[in-house]
């Protein structure tokens, strides 16, 4: 059999066989693809890589316990290959913070660099190529606000492309500057909050994040580990056909799924609203109906609160006035009493004025006890000396003037309290008619009040009509503001869905049939790399979206049972595997730039961390279009695995800046 013979027959069209096993038209097929943004599959990009040329970053350090003031920090001539920023032990010192600072004007925003840090920098220029395109971005840091530009050198003329304030344009920018030159797709995902599906993107900070290797992160590239973010990365990354597309359909068929559930949701929901808004407006009829019912004469519940208090207050005003009715009584018997007593003071001064006069003509002879006489010389000298012939006391006609004064305050005393008790009558007549009157008024408001009292039944009846009518109401606004809120759905588009299903068939064949050997590769290369970083006994391994597979010393294992420093070397191994492809294949579309902070912290010992250094400056000699940065602070050990010239350390200050 000839060559001809045996070779397989090229594949239609993407589109045409789409349309053909969707039963449709061409036409239908474009415009669903188009829409999810599934076109068909183009070339892959040729393999540009990113390289920083120059990063300089000036400001004022405050407070940093080390040498504080002005700064500039400059490092130039930078070039593909391995560069190291070291120290001899000493941390916090700005090592990890030249990476952040390069990562942050590469990404638009900043990644994990300390706030306080970022306020000691005031400028940041970061020169980069991207194959021959050489772009520099500049920008101040005031307030924690960037404000700068993205300005294109070569080829020329030098030009501005864009000016950016604040993070989110910073960031906007960025993005889509690196997502077109490397020609990345954004990786949708679909989002369920509550009953609402919605499509979101991961976009160049995803992207961005496999290029920052910190420790042995759960992830083998990036540091998402939910919805298989790394396994969709990959396989952008090394440039697997229908990579894209097949994202593209999966999620919208996800998403028109959730859409359509969402869809049996919300008329479900509505015809709910609708038969409890019918159940809650009839309801509301037959109350009012009932309330029109009930005579309009019913006294309000304003009026009985009214006439209550109304009562109330009489009441405790008849209390009062019998209170003071009943003082002003006792008073006036009081004055009655002492005015019988003055008049008695006054008759019994009368009547002894009178004995007196009666007794003072009268000369007796004898003693009126014993009959015995006086003799001749006791009268004259009663007659003589006005002494009492029967007694021998003064006469008493010295006691006239006291009688008479005694006489006229007596009668004096009789007069005051006869104007008193006179005024005390009128104080309790005018009390008697205002208590008559109060207790008019108060029989007056007791009888309306049971009068009321009498329809309060009714009265109940209305305030039970009017408090359900209040209830339907509030309830028919609110089953009308979620009727509103639940959106009408349009009926699900079948023949979309059939489309995208088979569009999402036929593309899915298609990357598993040209990922056969491309994984093969990259899978081979892997396992050489982290052999030469030192995972001995490493003899296979098999990345898959639903997990990765290794063969260590003969035992199936998994990355996730690994040692950190085994899942370092596997991370760092992976993106240098997918660049060494690109560049003998000439395709690819990792951007080729690798920063590695402190790798002497995931339980390496000094020996195996001085192996892997200097192998991956090997291996990155070996790889022109990768660049990698490392910080640590292992300065003493891994400082010979560098050409001097790509080594920053710190200064006299002992300060990287």
């Amino acid at each position: 059999m000839s060559d001809e013979e045996a070779a397989p027959p090229p594949i239609p069209p993407f589109k045409d066989a789409v349309a053909d096993r969707a039963k449709t038209t061409r036409a239908v097929v474009d415009l669903v693809l188009a829409d999810v943004g599934a076109d068909d599959e183009k070339s892959v990009r040729r393999a540009d890589n990113l390289a920083i040329r120059k990063l300089s970053f000036s400001g004022e350090k405050k407070a940093s316990g080390i040498q504080d003031g002005r700064y500039s920090f400059l490092w130039d001539a930078l070039a593909p290959g391995l560069w190291g920023v070291l120290s001899e032990g000493a941390n916090q010192i700005g090592k990890s913070t030249v990476l952040e600072v390069m990562l942050w004007a590469l990404r638009g925003r900043t990644r994990s660099l300390k706030p306080e840090v970022r306020a000691w920098i005031d400028e940041v220029e970061l020169e980069f190529t991207i194959g021959a395109e050489v772009y520099c971005v500049s920008f101040s840091d005031f307030d924690a606000t960037p404000r700068g530009k993205l300005v294109m050198s070569v080829p020329g003329p030098v030009r501005t492309l864009d000016t950016f304030e604040g993070d989110e344009a910073f960031e906007s920018l960025m993005s889509d500057l690196m997502m077109r030159r490397f020609a990345l797709q954004p990786i949708p995902n679909v989002s369920h909050i509550g009953d609402e599906a919605t499509l979101y993107v991961h976009a160049w900070t995803a992207y961005v994040a496999s290029m920052f290797i910190e420790g042995s992160h759960p992830a083998i590239l990036g540091d998402v580990t939910v919805g298989a973010l790394w396994w969709r990365m990959l396989h952008l990354f090394v440039g697997m056909p229908y990579a894209a597309a097949h994202m593209a359909l999966r999620n919208a068929i996800t998403l028109g799924q959730a859409q359509r559930d969402n869809a049996i949701i919300a008329r479900s929901a509505q015809q709910n609203y609708a038969a409890e808004i019918r159940r809650l407006e009839g309801e509301l009829k037959r109350v009012e109906t009932a309330l029109k019912g009930i005579s309009a004469e019913v006294v309000s519940s304003r009026e009985l609160d009214d006439m209550t208090v109304e009562s109330a207050t009489l009441t405790r005003e008849v209390t009062e006035l019998q209170a003071k009715l009943a003082s002003a009584q006792l008073g006036s018997s009081s004055l009655k009493t002492q005015k019988d007593e003055a008049r008695a003071v006054v008759r019994r001064l009368s009547e002894g004025a009178a004995s007196r006069r009666v007794f003072a003509g009268l000369s007796p002879v004898c003693c009126p006890r014993c009959a015995s006489s006086f003799d001749v010389a006791r009268t004259e000298v009663e007659e003589a000396e006005g002494r009492c012939a029967v007694c021998d006391r003064t006469t008493l006609g010295d006691d006239e003037a006291a009688l008479q004064d005694a006489m006229a305050t007596a009668k004096e005393r009789v007069r005051e309290l006869t104007d008193a008790e006179i005024e005390a009558n009128g104080v309790f007549k005018a009390l008697s008619a205002a208590l008559a009157d109060s207790e008019k008024h108060r029989a007056a408001s007791a009888a309306k009040i049971r009068s009321m009292e009498l329809r309060t039944k009714e009265l109940r009846r209305r305030r039970e009509l009017e408090d359900s009518g209040l209830k339907l109401n509030g309830a028919l606004e609110q089953l009308r503001k979620l009727n509103a809120q639940t959106k009408a759905r349009d009926k699900p588009d079948e023949e979309r869905a059939k489309v995208l299903k088979a569009a999402e068939i036929i593309a899915e064949a298609r990357m598993k049939a040209a990922s056969a050997e491309l994984f093969v590769e990259l899978e081979c290369e892997v396992v050489s790399i982290a052999n030469r970083f030192g995972f001995r006994g490493l003899q296979g391994i098999a990345i898959r979206g639903n997990g990765i597979t290794l063969t260590v010393s003969g035992i199936q294992s998994s990355y996730g049972k690994q040692t950190a420093g085994q899942r370092l070397r596997l991370r760092i191994a992976l993106i240098i595997a997918m660049m060494r492809m690109a560049h003998r294949s000439g395709f690819g579309h990792h951007p080729g730039l690798l920063f590695i902070d402190s790798p002497g912290s995931e339980e390496l010992s000094d020996a195996d961390l001085v192996a892997m250094i200097h192998e991956i400056g090997e291996v990155t000699k070996e790889t022109p279009n990768l660049q990698i940065f490392v910080a640590s602070a292992r300065g003493d050990l891994l400082g010979s695995a560098f050409d001097q010239k790509n080594l920053r350390v710190p200064d006299a200050s002992g300060t990287i800046f």
